[in-house]
């Protein structure tokens, strides 16, 4: 039952999807003069889905399911083959710059124009306990645009960088597997929340630490300067590549991602609800995110007749980010990186009647240092920043007991 629901709500917004070949001057942005737009309205409900251990009974469930595009609004995707020279230079980037993206090789390409939809459940329970509802709504591809005052912060953008993008070739780890690339625009945004007994815990997340709704994105720069600005001048989006899927003897093989630079920025974290009004808490960001690559080997249960999802997994040395958590006045700055690489073998995801959903965290070893440590105002510029003298640093070796775990319960 939850596998038919599962494959329902994938494939739900494609069965009311029109299809239109694209002319000339409609695909002159995209990076070729041919391919397919797909363009769908839909609501989608889902009354339950759910995951049974047949091992003991243990249950987790989602309940009031609902996936819709937003009235009056439209998700439209451009579909096309192309090779990665066409594709790569759709970014407003030059061959000649980077010789090594650029290939004849041909592949498949998922241009997300426009996303409009909200995504709730209305309960999530783990063995019939309610845990809460939680959404993702609100979501916008470019979220920027929707503000007339911002056409000449996004001026520098081509239609391919405002957009959400998935890019498929063939590869994989051993050459007979698929390569992935999931593109992210600067230009998203979303609200989620987390809501139980009538209250929220709700925040707005971006992939640029920018307020779309600022009248001055143009003009002052991110140090408060007057000066003009484009959305180029701030760092952004997460552009992530190299994502491989791999079939092997032991399993399903994931090739985790790499990325240089990326920001992830949860802000205006609230509590409350819509009748009794919100209390605004602080941002979080996470800047500066690289990402070196490693994998993740799902497998099946080693015990015969168990069904517990078990998982081998490498993060690889390098791997890294900037902390930052900000209130209205002051905040504090710490870089995390991976000193070597993180081995995790052994972790486990299973359901059981009587622990609710078990994580076993399996055996874990690697080193992580956290430098950089810094704590300013927020009126400090970037570069006043840079060279203000840290706090310090700290060194973690983590050696993590194979017998480590986490159960999760509706209380």
């Amino acid at each position: 039952m939850a596998s038919r629901a599962l494959t329902a709500l994938l494939f739900m917004p494609l069965m009311a999807t029109a299809l239109e070949k694209l002319d000339d001057s409609s695909m002159s942005d995209v990076v070729a003069q041919e391919g397919v737009r797909l363009i769908s309205e839909y609501e989608l409900y889902i009354q339950n889905m759910a995951l049974i251990d047949t091992d003991d009974g243990g249950k987790i469930s989602l309940s009031d399911i609902n996936l819709s595009t937003r009235a009056n609004r439209r998700q439209e995707i451009d579909f096309k083959i192309a090779s990665k020279t066409e594709l790569h230079e759709g970014y407003g980037d030059s061959c000649i710059t980077t010789p090594a993206a650029c290939s004849d090789e041909l592949g498949l390409a998922f241009f997300n124009r426009d996303l409009p939809f909200d995504l709730e459940v209305g309960a999530v329970e783990i063995n019939g306990k309610s845990i809460g509802k939680v959404g993702i709504t609100n979501f916008e591809v470019d979220a920027f645009s929707q503000y007339a005052h911002n056409a000449a912060f996004l001026a520098p953008l081509t239609a391919n960088e405002r957009s959400f993008n998935v890019t498929a070739f063939a590869g994989g780890a051993d050459g007979r597997g698929i390569n992935f690339s999931i593109y992210v625009p600067k230009t998203a945004q979303f609200d989620q929340y987390y809501e139980s007994d009538g209250v929220k815990l709700a925040s707005t997340v971006r992939f640029i630490d920018a307020d779309p709704e600022s009248t001055t994105l143009s003009t002052i720069n991110q140090d408060g300067a007057t000066v003009p600005t484009t959305i180029d001048d701030y760092q952004g989006g997460l552009d992530m590549t190299n994502i491989t899927v791999d079939v092997v003897d032991d399993g399903l093989l994931l090739g985790l991602p790499e990325m240089e630079d990326g920001v992830i920025a949860i802000t205006d974290f609230r509590i409350g609800n819509d009748d009794i009004g919100y209390d605004f808490i602080n941002d979080i960001i996470f800047k500066d995110i690289d990402l070196m690559g490693g994998s993740v080997l799902l497998k099946p249960d080693e015990v015969a007749g168990h069904s517990s999802i078990n998982m081998d997994i490498t993060v690889n040395q390098g791997t890294g980010f900037t902390f930052v958590y900000r209130d209205d006045f002051d905040q504090i700055n710490a870089r995390i990186s991976l000193a070597e690489n993180l081995e995790i073998r052994g972790a486990s995801i299973n359901s059981s009647s009587e622990n609710g959903l078990e994580l076993g965290l399996g055996q874990i070893k690697g080193q992580v240092l956290i430098d950089n440590i810094t704590l300013s105002p927020n009126s400090l510029t970037s570069a006043q920043r840079q060279v203000q003298a840290p706090l310090g640093e700290l060194t973690m070796n983590l050696n993590i007991a194979n017998t480590s775990y986490l159960h999760i319960r509706g209380n």
